[in-house]
């Protein structure tokens, strides 16, 4: 499977229509900004959130490994976790850099309380997924979905998600 040759995430693409559009959606997210500021006590223990990833596939190659998956959650902790090189850090935004003590994991169990691996793996015959802020059936799922993993959409072509 060949790397993307460029990362993105329709769910941030969706974040700035909302937020160009949107004045309920920018209220509330300024709300939600200001009342993260203003927390009185800084946590000091780390949250584990349990994830789900759903790897949608059209051909055996974009059929992505349980390692690839872990591998990119281990990438996303040490950025939650601000455990990377502090070089690789862009200048302007070094003092920024904090741990969010905020860590992800394949979740254990399902909604039922059904053991599972966290991986979901479903076969397509739809060879693409374009984003389109104006599908409502793309929009709904988007604002019900975290990403985590890498996605090739340069051409129009997921291969996680």
């Amino acid at each position: 499977m060949a790397n993307p040759t460029k990362r993105t995430c329709a769910v941030m693409e969706h974040h700035k229509y909302l937020a160009s559009t949107d004045e309920v959606y920018r209220n509330n997210r300024r709300r939600i900004e200001t009342l993260t500021r203003a927390r009185i006590a800084p946590r000091t223990t780390v949250i584990r959130i349990p994830v789900v990833v759903h790897v949608l596939f059209h051909t055996d190659e974009e059929n992505i490994s349980a390692a690839q998956i872990e591998s990119q959650l281990t990438a996303l902790n040490r950025d939650y976790r601000n455990r990377n090189n502090p070089e690789a850090i862009p200048t302007p935004f070094r003092p920024l850099a904090h741990d969010a003590l905020i860590e992800f994991a394949l979740a254990v169990r399902d909604p039922d309380g059904n053991a599972t691996n966290g991986i979901t793996r479903t076969r397509t015959s739809q060879a693409s997924f374009p984003y389109d802020p104006f599908d409502p059936q793309t929009t709904a799922k988007l604002d019900k979905l975290v990403k985590l993993a890498p996605t090739d959409t340069s051409h129009g072509r997921a291969t996680a998600t």
